[in-house]
């Protein structure tokens, strides 16, 4: 069914923000319509976790942030764990995917969309992959939190 706690979601974050996935769950971006890959090391799932890599540690650390909290990956948006305008709005729409899955109704969904917009306000890719997303699924209708299936 089409919900707004499905695979869809994802599978919706993907597509807005012209990303996939290689084997090992690592992120994809491409940079042309041809759909030619670039890795990004910067950001990986699994299906149940998101890591992001915090670039304010490089090049002396590699560190990992489980960024699986909407709250995380909102903060680290914020302090500029994330950057690049690409990888930005692609964080951000698996952040208001992520605060979907805690609380599908219609104000969490207002109000995620505006707490990841206002963690960098000036960041366009990051408005951009926000306002499709959160266009995707208004009109779908919210499924109980128990379903898991997301």
């Amino acid at each position: 069914s089409n919900t707004r706690f499905t695979l869809g979601t994802w599978k919706a974050c993907r597509q807005l923000t012209k990303v996939s996935f290689s084997t090992p769950r690592i992120l994809l971006m491409s940079t042309s319509s041809s759909w030619a890959p670039v890795t990004s090391m910067a950001l990986r799932m699994d299906g149940e976790r998101v890591w992001l890599l915090d670039q304010r540690r490089l090049p002396d650390e590699e560190r990992w942030v489980d960024a699986t909290d909407p709250l995380v990956m909102e903060e680290c948006i914020r302090t500029l764990a994330v950057r690049g305008a690409p990888l930005i709005g692609v964080a951000g729409a698996y952040g208001l995917a992520l605060a979907m899955r805690r609380d599908a109704g219609d104000s969490h969904l207002a109000d995620a969309h505006r707490r990841l917009n206002a963690s960098r306000p000036t960041a366009v890719n990051l408005r951009w992959a926000l306002d499709r997303l959160r266009a995707f699924l208004a009109p779908l209708p919210p499924a109980p939190l128990s379903t898991g299936n997301w």
